[in-house]
């Protein structure tokens, strides 16, 4: 089979090697021997990815456990990574758009208790947790109560309902 390039038109041929990857959003990444289409013509090189999503959800995670704080681009791949826009994720971490922003920009450095939750929010969501509970979980709108809950709890079928009396 044969591949023409995007660019120009002209036959592709088939290679293996590192390929920076800046299009996924992080300057740093670099795919380790992939198999890459080369235009003989033009010289433009496009990777071929399989499970891509595999690939972003791995980088996902690579962020979430990494050493120091969250750069910008790091804020903003994990954003992206779960579908979001800004202002829905700045209402979710409890800052205003304009912080995020700056924070993704590298215009204002993060603190380390929003790059914390940042991550949990991250993590939370990447794996599949309810958004709703994540909303309640986060929500201040109860903040000056400190009265403990109460709660009627049932069991249906096996499983425990609760809700807050």
């Amino acid at each position: 089979m044969s591949y023409r390039c995007s660019i120009c038109g002209s036959e592709m041929e088939r290679t293996r090697g590192d390929y920076p990857f800046p299009e996924v959003g992080l300057k740093g990444v670099v795919l380790k021997d992939v198999e890459m289409l080369r235009c003989k013509e033009c010289a433009s090189v496009d990777a071929v990815i399989p499970r891509l999503r595999l690939l972003l959800r791995t980088l996902a995670e690579m962020l979430l456990i990494k050493r120091g704080l969250l750069c910008g681009e790091e804020i903003r791949f994990l954003r992206l990574h779960l579908g979001m826009a800004a202002t829905e994720f700045a209402e979710l971490v409890g800052v205003d758009k304009s912080t995020l922003s700056r924070w993704e920009h590298d215009r204002q450095l993060i603190s380390p208790a929003n790059d914390r939750l940042i991550r949990l929010v991250s993590h939370w969501l990447m794996n599949r947790q309810p958004r709703e509970k994540l909303e309640s979980l986060l929500s201040m709108k109860n903040h000056s109560d400190h009265a403990c809950a109460k709660f009627i709890v049932e069991e249906r079928d096996g499983e425990y309902y609760a809700e807050i009396a």
